[in-house]
């Protein structure tokens, strides 16, 4: 357990400092761009975030999952095999990008226009990659290497978006430029790792077929998760101003950097059931899970006291509408919490289809939820509608907990 720990503070040391450079990233982003800006900004992020959802296909999990059935050097097989689809989801997702914009007149994305919109969207093949790259990193036992490339981009960003807007005064595209340059040098790290480890990548039509295979079934669960998280931040950039926009992610980014020790414990959990297989690794990932509930909850009581205090200070006071919010979606922490240890156990079961009819139904009714409420109600209703959510994905992530101890206990016995 000691051995478990010391890789869960490993993981956990570089995502507090991915954490702390993004939020100080937001800080210079709230200051120098403004409620407004800061709205433009995150609007186009989530834009582009939309795209690398439905494009990246899950396949880093689907290779997760490969990694606990095949014994053979089936990395480069697949890794090459993943680069291909991925070259071809961004070639697509640009042909969609223009043909939305054109045939909406540019309606389809509110208050952006097409020279922010290009320029957000230089990050897309980066995006596509970094989420697969993180699953292959994890299924191969090397979260050293992910640590290294998370930190390394969130250094980038952090310093890049500085000199952007402070010395060179580019506003919001310099924002997006300085974000498109960090994720590139996260990529280049991890996909550097794999190229050196593998020597070369192989296109196999029978690894594709079984990472499309996977992805069928899988991906509709991040689809899903994406509908829940990032999709009431276009919603309410197509129904409210710029700056109520920038308030709701504000808040909604710092209950997510609250969430950095079950990232980390989550990471660690993805490495434990690559290894020993779910139900080998179910008695530690289950005190993981325990310990880190406990943790979570006394890091959301005292950030619920010292809110307005920390919100005002990092952001401005042009941002202390963010503050109810923030206390609001802190209800739906340890939600995120179970939901963000459980995954893993999820995956590894192949329980692909299971995972994403529930994910995706959760979605749905979110979206239906936002698109209700925010219209009429702005930010509140999204910042409640995100803790109702979160409160049905920690049920639902319960009752598989409670499945696999029995499974567990049953097998043992």
């Amino acid at each position: 357990m000691r051995e478990t720990w010391w890789l869960v503070a490993q993981t956990s040391g570089a995502k507090i400092y991915w954490v702390l450079a993004t939020l100080l990233t937001a800080v210079i982003t709230a200051r120098w761009l403004g409620p407004e800006g800061r709205g433009v900004f995150v609007a186009a992020i989530a834009w582009v975030t939309l795209f690398a959802t439905f494009g990246h296909l899950s396949l880093g999990q689907v290779i997760i999952h490969v990694a606990t059935t095949r014994q053979d050097d089936w990395l480069p097989e697949f890794v090459g095999s993943a680069i291909a689809i991925l070259v071809a989801v961004a070639i697509t997702g640009y042909f969609v990008i223009v043909i939305g914009y054109v045939a909406t007149g540019g309606r389809m994305f509110n208050h952006l226009t097409p020279t922010v919109l290009a320029v957000a969207f230089l990050s897309l093949p980066f995006m596509l990659w970094i989420e697969n790259g993180n699953g292959i990193l994890m299924s191969i036992g090397r979260l050293p290497v992910m640590n290294l490339a998370q930190a390394t981009g969130a250094t980038a960003t952090l310093v890049m978006t500085y000199v952007c807007l402070a010395f060179l005064g580019l506003h919001v595209k310099g924002a997006l430029v300085a974000t498109a340059v960090a994720q590139a040098l996260t990529v280049i790290i991890s996909a550097g790792y794999l190229l050196r480890r593998t020597k070369r990548f192989i296109v196999s039509r029978a690894a594709v077929r079984r990472l499309l295979g996977g992805s069928v079934q899988l991906h509709l669960n991040t689809v899903g998760t994406f509908l829940f998280t990032q999709a009431n931040i276009i919603i309410l950039n197509q129904y409210r101003t710029p700056a109520e926009t920038a308030q709701y992610q504000i808040a909604f980014q710092i209950v997510i950097g609250l969430q950095i020790i079950p990232l980390a414990v989550s990471a660690v959990a993805y490495s434990l059931v690559s290894k020993d297989g779910p139900d080998g690794a179910w008695p530690r990932h289950r005190r993981l899970l325990i310990e880190v509930l406990i943790v979570v909850t006394a890091i959301i009581v005292v950030a619920y006291f010292v809110a307005p205090f920390a919100v005002k200070l990092m952001f401005g006071p042009s941002f202390a509408p963010a503050v109810p919010l923030l206390r609001i979606m802190l209800l739906g922490g340890i939600g995120m919490t179970i939901s963000i240890v459980m995954a893993s156990q999820w995956i590894a079961r192949g329980l692909f289809l299971q995972a994403a009819l529930i994910t995706l139904g959760i979605g749905i009714a979110t979206v239906l939820a936002n698109e209700m409420f925010v219209p009429r109600y702005g930010m509140l209703a999204a910042a409640w509608v995100t803790v109702g959510t979160y409160t049905v994905t920690m049920c639902v992530n319960l009752g598989m907990a409670a499945w696999v101890e029995n499974r567990w206990r049953t097998k043992i016995s």
